[in-house]
């Protein structure tokens, strides 16, 4: 499993994510403990990651996405190139 953080990213780009998580979330009909169940997350991890930005690891960000059906790019960066 790729295990590379956001770290090292444009600052921002985190909250972003989650910003965008929550987004996405929403989107779906779904709720927080839905979807980091389905990414195989544990709360306490996905808690962690939702609240400090930059920690999020890009596996994760793609379970995620997968589990929203959009593209991790939506997640990472609201699509954003």
């Amino acid at each position: 499993m790729n295990k590379t953080a956001l770290r090292g990213a444009p600052a921002g780009e985190g909250s972003r994510a989650s910003a965008n998580i929550r987004a996405e979330i929403a989107r779906a009909g779904k709720n927080q403990s839905e979807v980091c169940a389905a990414a195989e997350m544990s709360r306490s991890t996905w808690y962690r990651r939702m609240g400090k930005p930059g920690q999020w690891r890009i596996e994760e960000l793609r379970r995620i996405a997968k589990v929203l059906d959009v593209p991790v790019e939506r997640i990472a960066n609201g699509g954003q190139s």
